[in-house]
């Protein structure tokens, strides 16, 4: 943190010498020689300052903030103070209490670069994006040669689905200075998510050679080696990370998930003295009951599997709440938007229309392509879909790509109509994020779940596309979810088994809406019959979308195509039924939802 410059003399000790020492990372020391003046009333405001950023350098954050506030008595204009305070309280998780701070200092000094930073980070972290969006770019335009003004507008894109905006963003801050390594790391994912994966390897790689033991650098390449299949790869850099950082959450959990045996038992100890250190509710305290779940079921100790995934999902939902009322009037909003009486039969599109094909005289672009999206919920199939369509030759599997949502945003409430003019912006925004495909690809496929809530708007702007709508026993989706760690807002209902439910039973609801009205453009594809019948089905989805089949469809773990998602390493196997049915051992656990579930909604509820 900066200090305010003091050229003053307390005694005999030189205040501008002491912050020499602060600024040599000499915390110690310099609380040492400010304790004796700070109950000196005439010593300047800057020693309670400056015994404040030591503390904070000492990691005893909740002591510097009552040295923060005396200084701020003693002088109330003393904005770096302020700024310094604020910046602690984002630190320690209090943005709320961060943005009054920030708010004052920037009424006295507007543009001010740094502060609008700080703010930005507080916004961000109390969810006001668009805030946070703004702030940064008024920061830019002030000081458009610091990097992590574009770095954290990046990240704040990237969390509104601007995936295309991130990214020039993220090139932005490289460009003023490419060596920076918190950007190399963030830039990684979204590269992959263009299906640039050579390059998102690239910048870990430079990011490790500049600064080999950074950890969120070290825990890129170890998701990097799950996307591509390399279990032990995976493993292997999760262990150097734990041997490097001891009871690191994130890598405690992910070592978990990919071990078996003696191996999967021996990481107990180091799981629960971890817990000692992040005692206080926090996603670093869930991750760690997350991974000591999945070695209690490895035990087959039911008890004690469901006590951990009750306190990991109970700390997710006290970080992240799910509003189940704005969820609804949402879902409402949407349908009206497409009542039923209103859509003839014209609309529907004739299934066997082949998809397009390029010729040697055309070159098709991404708008002429077929889009084929698959929906659902959350692990009930749309990672195993997408794999079985990617190992056709001519489709390319692009992942959950988050664009449909962001570009649709201003249309879920009718605030503006999605016209004719709405629906060729839209068609023509999406596809011009679209990273470059290859020449021989005739359709390529969107597996973002949660375009099933935006069907009709996908429909109308893209005629000629197809919908893969997958099914599963919501019973052992719900198991599926329970256990799975999913970070964010966006999956919050995931983290209370009664609002899961709830949640279910909108999805069911929308989904039969959108069948009634698109029949011929939307296709059921249940999970347990693509797993036990997998030529049938394959067979089934080419034809639906326009395709040839090839029998590589068959085997689609045998791809070797990064996958990006939770389900990475299960679609590597060979295409199984053991988990179909798994949820009745676990009925009790999962109470709550099935009392929340709507049978008339689910058959399966009925069948049972």
């Amino acid at each position: 943190m900066p200090n305010r410059p003091v050229k003053a003399r307390t005694g005999s000790i030189n205040l501008d010498a002491i912050s020499a020492e602060l600024n040599q990372g000499r915390f110690k020391s310099v609380l040492k020689q400010v304790k004796p003046l700070l109950k000196d009333k005439a010593a300047p405001a800057s020693v309670a300052n400056l015994a404040a950023i030591a503390l904070c350098g000492l990691e005893r954050p909740r002591d510097a903030l009552p040295m923060f506030k005396k200084a701020l008595t003693q002088d109330p204009t003393f904005h770096d103070a302020r700024k310094n305070l604020a910046q602690t309280l984002i630190l320690m998780g209090q943005p709320d209490k961060a943005l009054p701070q920030l708010d004052y200092v920037l009424a006295a000094l507007p543009d001010h670069p740094e502060v609008l930073y700080l703010k930005a980070q507080a916004l961000w972290s109390t969810g006001r994006l668009a805030e946070a969006e703004t702030c940064l770019t008024s920061a830019i335009d002030l000081a458009p040669d610091q990097g992590r003004n574009y770095n954290l507008r990046a990240l704040i894109r990237s969390a509104q689905g601007q995936e295309m905006e991130a990214l020039t963003d993220f090139e932005a801050a490289l460009q003023a200075n490419p060596n920076d390594v918190e950007a190399l790391v963030n830039i990684s994912q979204p590269l992959a998510r263009q299906t640039r994966h050579q390059d998102s390897q690239a910048v870990i790689t430079q990011a490790l050679a500049l600064a080999p033991q950074h950890l969120g650098a070290n825990l890129r390449q170890a998701a990097l080696h799950i996307e591509q299949g390399d279990a032990e790869a995976a493993r292997q850099r999760y262990r150097q990370i734990l041997a490097h950082t001891p009871g690191q959450p994130e890598a405690l959990e992910h070592l978990a998930l990919l071990s078996k045996g003696e191996e999967a038992q021996a990481l107990l100890a180091p799981l629960h003295s971890a817990l000692k250190v992040f005692s206080r509710a926090s996603e670093d305290r869930a991750r760690l009951n997350f991974g000591l779940a999945h070695l209690a079921r490895l035990r087959q100790d039911l008890q004690k599997f469901a006590s951990h995934l009750s306190r990991a999902n109970a700390d997710m939902a006290g970080q992240f709440a799910y509003d189940s009322v704005a969820d609804r009037h949402q879902t409402k909003a949407i349908l009206q938007q497409f009542p039923l009486p209103s859509i003839s039969s014209s609309s529907s599109s004739d299934t066997s229309q082949r998809a397009p094909t390029a010729t040697s005289a055309h070159q098709l672009s991404n708008s002429e392509r077929r889009a084929i999206f698959i929906t659902g919920l959350p692990r009930s199939g749309t990672t195993l879909a997408e794999a079985v369509l990617g190992a056709h030759p001519h489709v390319a599997p692009l992942g959950e790509r988050a664009a449909a949502g962001a570009l649709l945003r201003p249309y879920l409430d009718a605030a503006h109509p999605f016209d004719g003019a709405a629906q060729q912006d839209f068609g023509e925004a999406y596809s011009l994020r679209l990273p470059d495909l290859p020449p021989e690809i005739q359709a390529y496929s969107d597996k973002m779940p949660e375009n099933y809530r935006y069907i009709g708007y996908l429909i109308k702007a893209f005629p000629n596309c197809r919908i893969l709508c997958m099914r599963r026993d919501a019973r052992d989706i719900a198991l599926s979810m329970w256990q799975a760690h999913f970070s964010g807002q966006a999956l919050a209902y995931s983290y209370d088994l009664a609002a899961m439910a709830e949640r279910f039973n909108l999805h069911a609801e929308m989904v039969a809406h959108w069948q009634r009205l698109f029949p011929e453009q939307i296709l059921s594809v249940r999970y347990e019959d693509l797993t036990g019948d997998i030529e049938g089905e394959s067979r089934r989805i080419a034809a639906f979308t326009g395709l040839n089949w090839y029998p590589e469809m068959m085997n689609p773990g045998a791809a070797d195509q990064p996958i990006l998602t939770l389900s990475a390493t299960q679609v590597r196997q060979k295409v199984h039924q053991r988990s179909v049915g798994g949820w009745a051992k676990y009925a009790e656990m999962l109470r709550p939802f099935l009392e929340g579930l709507d049978p008339a909604l689910w058959p399966e509820m009925r069948a049972s």
